[in-house]
């Protein structure tokens, strides 16, 4: 990895390897297991101009658990430190940009939600600071911004100042910028929340005229709660008794974890909702363990083809389906979202908030 301009005529990295440090893991390195990644932590000394000296952790993502023994993490760990000058964050000459920065030094070094943030980074925010030299940023810049998203929802508004304020602090912990512009930006006006619920009888309306693969769906999602992309991928195997074990998710065909802790669980699951299971599987094309309770179906002229292993997009499935059908029944349209915040609702009102809080984790 090249260096990163460091001045040498003003700036002396030294490891602390070099050095004896009271805590041995400080000048030797330690690694953390995180989502799935052997992750390396080391510390540095970093000369100032001024002939003080800081100390800064490092961390890069050593590989993943399954590929990489401890052993071998930890030797690749000690070559890093060892090779140090060459390979770490230096202070910069005063020419980098926010997009170098955020693409060069925050997103590799990224550890947890690197997708989702990687995404909001792509979409939201470089294509307004990506040019703008990293320490000549001003509030009013970073302001402009957010504010170009006016109209967006307050969630999409929220995450994009949090994710902007992160690479900022990032800049500020690695000595790039000296404060952190982003403090107090504020929230351009937004879009109210859409708190629509689904009503039992225009559910079972919609229920009635679907068929049992469909009726299925949507009658677990409003049951249970779940997510979308937590149903969809859901295999033969998770159906355990009278339970449905939660550990994963699935999004554009892509299988990951899910999107909270807690939402790692069994869900249970009533009488009826277990009849339909066996009724379904006794009519559906792959019921092997390891086979997807729901597969996705194209449609070539009046025949169904059954793609085995490729999970239901819930994004098509709502456009091609869902919407149509509603349109034919005269029923106004609705999402998943809807069905999962129908489920919380109905929930608070025969238990108490803290039940649906939960089940429903944000």
């Amino acid at each position: 990895m090249p260096t990163t301009g460091l001045d040498s005529s003003k700036y002396d990295l030294k490891l602390l390897g070099g050095r004896k440090m009271k805590q041995r893991g400080h000048q030797e390195g330690y690694v953390k297991t995180i989502s799935g990644w052997r992750v390396g932590f080391w510390c540095v000394y970093i000369r100032r101009p001024d002939e003080s000296e800081v100390r800064r952790k490092r961390q890069q993502r050593l590989g993943k658990v399954s590929q990489m023994t401890l052993r071998a993490v930890r030797e690749e760990l000690y070559k890093i430190i060892r090779e140090e000058p060459s390979t770490t964050v230096a202070l910069p000459d005063g020419e980098q940009t926010f997009g170098w920065f955020t693409e060069n030094v925050f997103l590799k070094r990224l550890v947890r939600d690197r997708r989702n943030i990687t995404g909001i980074v792509n979409r939201y925010i470089l294509p307004s600071l990506s040019r703008l030299p990293l320490n000549r940023i001003k509030r009013h810049q970073v302001e402009d911004c957010i504010f170009s998203l006016k109209g967006y929802s307050e969630s999409i508004l929220k995450k994009t100042r949090r994710v902007c304020s992160t690479i900022l602090n990032s800049a500020v912990d690695y000595e790039y910028i000296s404060r952190n512009p982003a403090t107090k930006v504020k929230l351009p006006p937004h879009k109210a929340v859409d708190q629509r619920i689904i009503t039992p009888d225009r559910l079972q309306k919609l229920l009635a005229a679907l068929d049992l693969r469909e009726h299925l769906m949507l009658r677990m999602l409003w049951t249970l709660g779940l997510r979308a992309s937590e149903l969809f991928a859901r295999r033969w195997r998770d159906v355990i008794g009278n339970t449905l074990k939660i550990e994963d998710r699935v999004s554009r065909n892509k299988f990951g974890p899910t999107k909270t802790r807690s939402s790692r669980a069994h869900v249970a699951l009533s009488s009826q909702l277990v009849m339909m299971l066996n009724a379904y599987r006794e009519t559906a094309k792959f019921t092997e363990p390891n086979d997807l309770i729901f597969c996705a179906v194209r449609r070539s002229f009046s025949k169904l083809n059954y793609r085995r292993g490729v999970p239901v997009d819930h994004h098509n499935l709502l456009r091609r389906f869902l919407v149509p059908k509603l349109e034919e029944l005269g029923l106004s349209r609705m999402n998943f979202q809807m069905l999962r915040r129908s489920c919380a609702t109905f929930m608070m009102v025969n238990g108490s908030v803290k039940d649906a809080q939960e089940h429903l984790s944000p």
